[in-house]
């Protein structure tokens, strides 16, 4: 795996949670009634009651049940990079990597009976070990080897479960035809050529609306454009053609559009920025350092707060320290903040040694050599955060981790629109951790910590989906549409 993937974010899932020129106050006003109707469909469910009792139970079925400790690996360090990397491996050493990776993923990883447990992984590894058993030659290429681990463990949907340098993450992107744009009348969906409404009636024969999402034009008005998630279990093309009906008076014509992959590029840049753009503060954000360098961060939430209207941009944001996003925002909240949701932590003896090789720099102190389970940590107090600042949050298919976990406490907060594309849905796990197989040296990732959260009264799993934006724009056109749709909706 490359170097950067030993900053992928750690979450710590225990929440209890310059001199710029600004436009002056007196010229803001709230987000028109369109804007707010839109952003409260794609909010949490605060009306709905959570039955504690049924939370627990479920999350706690989640969790695998030691019946003993005994027999945990002994743990493979991390294994510098080789000057020349193992190219094959003999089939008894295949084996006992083999034998490795299931014991470390059964007494490290936190996700070993969310997927599954002894039936799934155990079926998985009696698979590999009848095909490595079934070879003719006594050698196999690392490749190979790696190709035949990753087969038998898709099963696994976790963006912070690595292996080698794949990602056992199933993304959900964003089909959209970005060129085709649709009003919104009380008929229905529209487009007009020469003074005529032409009303969209089907979409490959099917009723319009689940086809249609709201997204901004290049003005930064709100349109509605066809598109569809698509899992990457579906397959990679380029494109897809959608085929259009639309009514016009007692006529009918037939339409297509072609919807592409939504992701975007992921963005350079590192840490905090704060910014002006057209008179519109700028809070850039590609990852959440750890020490001191987010001081300027928390510190600047005192002046945004009493501004009419900022961006956040968590366009590529990596994730990293949450302790500093959370300080952010109980300034904003004005006092402890959080959301409804469920976590625990594994703690035995091979997370232990894992996590002290992975993050040497962590103070020993900080280790727990608990056995088994943390305590499931339940916060289910549900409330909406009072805000008066028109905030406008950026993302794309690379925010991650604690990115994530910012936008999820972000949706709480009155006055806030998202904009832009799903995020990356990296966020079931985490407190990663790193290990080699011994013989092959295919690095290993994942998390030692389970985060499921709360909505509607349900334990909610956003793996490879994210968090869906209020309007739908091309990643890398989503600050400028946001400087002019803040113009068009938070304007008196």
């Amino acid at each position: 795996m490359e170097q950067k993937n030993r900053f992928l974010s750690v979450v710590v899932f225990c929440i209890v949670f310059s001199t710029v020129f600004f436009l002056p106050l007196q010229v803001w006003a709230e987000w028109k009634q369109e804007v707010q109707e839109i952003a409260a469909q794609n909010r949490p469910n605060h009306a709905t009651s959570i039955d504690e009792a049924q939370i627990r139970g479920e999350f706690t079925e989640l969790l695998y049940h030691y019946e003993s400790l005994d027999g945990q690996p002994i743990i493979t360090p991390i294994a510098p990079e080789p000057s020349s990397p193992r190219v094959v491996i003999s089939n008894q050493e295949a084996v006992e990597d083999v034998e490795y990776l299931f014991s470390v993923m059964k007494y490290g990883y936190v996700g070993y009976q969310y997927f599954g447990g002894d039936e799934r992984f155990g079926t998985a590894k009696e698979r590999i070990l009848e095909q490595l058993q079934a070879r003719t030659s006594h050698e196999m290429a690392v490749r190979t080897f790696y190709d035949l681990l990753c087969d038998h463990l898709g099963f696994i949907n976790d963006g912070h479960f690595y292996l080698g340098n794949r990602s056992f993450r199933r993304a959900q992107v964003m089909m959209m035809d970005f060129d085709y744009g649709f009003l919104r009348d009380e008929n229905g969906y529209y487009t007009k050529r020469g003074g005529t409404k032409a009303y969209l009636e089907l979409v490959n024969g099917e009723p319009p609306d689940p086809y249609l999402w709201p997204a901004l034009n290049g003005d930064g008005e709100i349109v509605y454009r066809i598109g569809r998630l698509r899992s990457t279990d579906e397959g990679d093309d380029a494109f897809e053609l959608i085929e259009l009906l639309l009514r016009a008076g007692e006529s009918t014509r037939q339409d297509y559009a072609v919807i592409e992959p939504s992701t975007g590029s992921a963005l350079d840049g590192d840490g905090y920025e704060q910014y002006s753009l057209d008179g519109v503060p700028v809070v850039s954000l590609r990852s959440f350092p750890y020490g001191s360098a987010m001081k300027d961060f928390v510190q600047d939430a005192y002046d945004l707060k009493l501004q009419d209207a900022f961006v956040i941009d968590l366009r590529s944001n990596r994730g990293g320290d949450t302790g500093a996003l959370l300080e952010w925002m109980e300034i904003l909240a004005d006092g402890p903040i959080g959301f409804p949701h469920a976590s625990v932590g594994l703690k035995t003896e091979t997370v232990d040694t894992l996590a002290r090789m992975s993050w040497p720099l962590i103070q020993p102190e900080l280790y727990r050599p608990e056995k088994g389970w943390t305590e499931i940590m339940l916060h289910l107090e549900n409330i909406r955060i009072d805000n008066q600042a028109k905030i406008v949050v950026l993302t794309d298919s690379h925010t991650v981790s604690a990115g994530e976990l910012f936008v999820e406490l972000l949706r709480r907060v009155e006055n806030v629109v998202f904009i832009g594309v799903n995020t990356a849905g990296a966020y079931l796990t985490g407190n990663p951790v790193w290990s080699s197989l011994p013989n092959s040296g295919l690095e290993l990732h994942f998390g030692t910590a389970l985060f499921l959260a709360v909505d509607a009264g349900a334990l909610v799993d956003r793996e490879g989906k994210g968090f869906l934006p209020d309007f739908w724009v091309r990643p890398e056109d989503a600050l400028d549409l946001a400087i002019r749709f803040i113009r068009n909706y938070g304007l008196k």
